[in-house]
């Protein structure tokens, strides 16, 4: 699982076209986590550790990736960058549930890296 690159802050000041390039990159990003996550948990006891962690970190950092992009759209305050950013959160909510379901999959949490576990025990 490799997710895309998190978002740039370059676009929270260009009128809110590069928040809607954000959004979308966002956006795109958790529809594809979520999917392989969902094939991830579809192979039940037969998903492979090293698959595993990878799911998890694609999640985790699509996760962070969201959270910057829904900062840049909050800093728009304009009804689109509102409807986009709840559209975000929405989303958001599904990929943590996606990312706790893995973790329950995994036989040591506790060999994850702490950043994995860090960011997303603020949630």
């Amino acid at each position: 699982m490799n997710p895309a690159d998190p978002p740039v802050a370059s676009g929270q000041d260009d009128g809110g076209e590069g928040a809607r390039a954000i959004f979308e990159q966002a956006r795109a990003n958790q529809s594809l986590v979520l999917e392989q996550a969902s094939r991830l948990l579809a192979a039940g006891e037969n998903i492979a550790i090293p698959d595993l962690e990878a799911g998890l970190v694609a999640l985790n950092r699509s996760i962070l990736q969201s959270r910057m992009a829904i900062t840049i759209l909050r800093k728009q305050d304009t009804d689109d960058a509102r409807a986009l950013l709840l559209e975000l959160r929405e989303e958001n909510a599904k990929v943590m549930a996606a990312f706790n379901e893995l973790l329950t999959q995994h036989p040591d949490p506790e060999a994850l890296p702490a950043q994995v576990l860090e960011d997303n025990a603020s949630q």
